[in-house]
């Protein structure tokens, strides 16, 4: 997992490699990095509704996962990128 920009800053690190013998959702992967790196990083990308929040792009192969299935987007070997929601101006 490739992580940019605040959670990047944030965390220290720019990658994440889960190895996992069963695929994973989106949701499941957030957890894992989470645990991987020893900090929740749900707060930074989804909503206490579980859905992904605004200005948040999970990309998987390059692709959003908004035109997928969401957090139920099976992950298989693939790099899935994060990119939080951004501010400024």
């Amino acid at each position: 997992m490739k992580l940019f920009a605040t959670l990047r800053i944030a965390l220290g690190r720019g990658n994440v490699i889960i190895d996992t013998d069963h695929r994973l959702t989106v949701d499941e992967l957030i957890d894992e990095v989470s645990r991987a790196v020893g900090e929740d990083i749900r707060p930074w990308l989804v909503t206490p509704e579980n859905e992904i929040q605004i200005g948040t792009m999970i990309l998987l192969e390059g692709k959003n996962i908004l035109h997928m299935d969401g957090l139920a987007t099976p992950v298989e070997a693939a790099t899935v990128s994060i990119f939080p929601p951004a501010g400024g101006g």
